[in-house]
């Protein structure tokens, strides 16, 4: 049957309402922390894959500003190897003479061209034998490319007075 007297308004209790609108602010606050902790998720996922790339590529930025500096200088000695190979060092001979010089043989003038490696020695030598060893000592070293007896006497003081013109390799001179 049809009711037509309105039936009295139920009065809410205020414990009621209370708890209606803090349930309300709850299901509010679920809602917007899903999706700030969405948004924070998605962040850290792509950091966590920028860095698995990084690591995968074996690179992290630490590595890279140490690559592009290690760059910076590869460039300088670079641009400065060119004068470095062209540069000669003259002593660099004596520790070459040095090595093999027969023990009776004394030197006491060298005329040096480390630019066309060509070297006048003039020496003196205790007998012919001692000469022809240090001849034969250093006609027989690699990095003489040839090597000529110019002149030979006997000194007024005793001993054989010699001079030799020699041709070195010219990784004697360099640096």
């Amino acid at each position: 049957m049809v009711e037509i007297i309105p039936r009295p308004i139920k009065k809410i209790v205020r414990w009621e309402e209370i708890l209606f609108y803090f349930l309300v602010f709850l299901i509010m606050a679920m809602i917007v922390v899903y999706f700030v902790l969405g948004s924070l998720q998605e962040r850290a996922q792509s950091k966590l894959q920028d860095l698995e790339e990084g690591l995968s590529q074996g690179r992290t930025p630490q590595m890279t500003a140490l690559e592009q500096e290690a760059l910076y200088y590869k460039v300088k000695i670079d641009e400065f190897s060119p004068f470095l190979e062209k540069h000669t060092l003259s002593s660099k001979f004596f520790d070459f003479l040095e090595s093999r010089t027969h023990p009776k043989i004394f030197f006491f003038q060298i005329n040096l061209n480390p630019g066309n490696s060509k070297v006048l020695l003039s020496g003196l030598a205790d007998s012919f034998l001692s000469l022809g060893q240090q001849l034969l000592i250093l006609s027989k070293d690699p990095m003489v490319e040839s090597i000529n007896l110019s002149s030979v006497s006997l000194g007024e003081t005793g001993g054989i007075e010699f001079a030799f013109d020699m041709v070195l390799a010219g990784e004697v001179f360099r640096y």
